[in-house]
């Protein structure tokens, strides 16, 4: 905790939530499944978690990579 500045469960969400938009960005694959590859345990806590981290909810993050030509 010292080290990373934040709970080591904290880190783990991020590293998840990270490589979730990576991976909407760059398949398109569902976000259920996106969410079980990142490794959380259901939909509803990956959404959660990660509208808390990003601001957005994952579709609303994957229609927002998509508008600006990403996709």
């Amino acid at each position: 905790k010292k080290r990373i500045g934040c709970s080591f469960l904290d880190y783990l969400h991020r590293l998840r939530v990270e490589s979730a938009a990576s991976m909407m960005r760059s398949t398109d694959m569902t976000l259920i499944d996106i969410a079980a590859d990142a490794g959380f345990p259901s939909y509803r806590s990956f959404s959660r978690i990660f509208r808390d981290l990003q601001g957005r909810t994952p579709s609303e993050h994957r229609l927002a990579f998509k508008s600006v030509g990403g996709g």
